[in-house]
This record gives C-alpha cells, structure tokens and sequence, in this order.
C-alpha cells in the first residue's frame, strides 16, 4: 500500500514535493563477487522472481558528481579508464562498483519499461540503509518532485564486501565538479585507496503509478537527484508479468465480485 505526503510552503496552495512509500525487496540472490543471480519481489499480484538476464538495463546518458569525485571498485581492481567507468553502473550487474555522492543521475532504459502492477524499477544503494534520493523527470519531462525515503530501503540484500575508491579529477575546473559522462570519462585519473569502511548494500522498489504514469504506458528515461549523497552501484527495470499471472489475477477479482453477490 502506497503511502502520500504532500508538503506545503507557508499558507500557500504550493505542492514542494510528493513523498512516496516504495516498496520493499523480498530477497536477492548474488555470486561470490557480488554480481546479482536473481531478485524476488512483488509485481501486485505475490512475489515473483527475476534473474538478471531478465532485467532491463540502461545507459548512464547524464551525471552530476560532487568535489568528492569518487566511483567505488572490488578491492584489487583499479580505474577501469576513460571510456569505461560510466559501465561501472550501467555495464555490469555488480552491487559493489559504482559511484559515490552522486547528485544527478540521468538514465535511458535500453528498452521501454511498462508500468506493470506492482514495482517497475529497482535501485541498488552502497549504504547500510540506502540513501533518499528525488526523482524529478520521466521521459524528459519534468514532474512534481517525488521523494524516495532512506527509511524505505530494504537493507542488508548483500553483505559487507572490501571495496576501493577511485578519485578523478575534471582537467578543465580542477576537479570541483563532474557534470556529465563525457566529464567522467576524459577525467584525470589521481589515484586509488582503499575504502575505510565496508558497507552492504540497500534496495529499494519503485511503481511508476507513483510518479504519475499512467497503468500500461512505458518509461524510456528516468532522471534522479540524490539528497547529497546517493552511492548507486546497479539499477534496473522490471518486464512486463508474464501473461499468465496478470490472468490469475484477474480471474481472482472476478471471484470476488461473485461471492460478494451472494
């Protein structure tokens, strides 16, 4: 059950953003290393289960890094190089690499995704107990902002493993600031360390209902904002339910209304 809370400024009929209660992951599964096998969680109609080949993937097509500049990698590995970090997130199922305090995310699903019953997207976080974050477009449109709270991440999916952090520089400003994937990927490489904490990952569920999609429409693009420190390490779209199962769920309303007549 989906949760509202719209927030007013002052006496003003001004809606500032819309708080919305995702819904929880059931449980995952993950090879020795961290690359995900499988996700079960609840489409609407019970938990179904996922395997990462049928997942839909995207491509990082815009970011915005802080002066921090760090992207997190498995420990012994280091910067994968211009042309390859953006894959750090969009060309791998790994829950341990990917990018640290990151404020604008701009993603574009490899194929659309349909606004199914139940959750559509899923987000991965590198934190104990995720991150908030706001979701401010939707294909390239703009939409009353729609806040997904830290308290609505399921944690602990994935225990703790060694990581390294990787720091670039932009040339061009001095490394103040990283703010799109060709600045990623031409940054100046300034060194690996390793990460002084080991941190599990976090997930979250998201139903495009909640972002005012429509049932049945499809989502090509999705742009985040993290509220300052948004550690992303895999994200992905959920397919369409298998035919079958949206039957049965049908034929189950169907009985309902019959006994309720009697």
């Amino acid at each position: 059950m989906k949760k509202r809370m719209w927030v007013f400024i002052g006496v003003a009929v001004l809606v500032a953003s819309t708080c919305v209660q995702a819904d929880p992951i059931a449980s995952i599964t993950a090879d020795g290393v961290g690359n995900l096998t499988s996700i079960t969680l609840d489409r609407g109609t019970g938990n179904q289960t996922y395997t990462a080949a049928q997942l839909i993937g995207f491509d990082l097509t815009g970011v915005g890094l802080n002066s921090v500049r760090d992207f997190s990698v498995l420990s012994g590995e280091g910067d994968p190089g211009s042309g390859n970090r953006a894959a750090l997130l969009d060309g791998d199922m790994n829950l341990h690499t990917g990018f640290v305090n990151m404020l604008v995310w701009q993603i574009e699903f490899n194929t659309p995704v349909t606004n199914a019953p139940g959750a559509d997207f899923v987000i991965f976080d590198m934190m104990t107990n995720g991150d908030t974050f706001t979701i401010r477009k939707v294909n390239g449109v703009d939409i009353p902002d729609v806040d997904i709270l830290k308290a609505d991440f399921t944690t602990g999916l994935l225990p703790s493993t060694p990581q390294n952090l990787i720091n670039v520089q932009r040339a061009s400003d001095g490394g103040e600031f990283i703010g799109n994937v060709a600045d990623l990927e031409a940054a100046t490489y300034e060194g690996t360390y390793a990460y002084s904490t080991s941190d599990p990952v976090a997930g979250i569920a998201i139903d495009f209902s909640d972002l005012g999609i429509a049932d049945g429409e499809t989502v090509t693009s999705i742009e985040m904002h993290g509220k300052g420190a948004l550690d992303p390490v895999f994200a992905a779209g959920l397919p369409v339910p298998e035919p079958t199962t949206i039957g049965l769920l049908a034929i189950g309303g169907g009985l309902s209304l019959i006994r309720r007549k009697k």
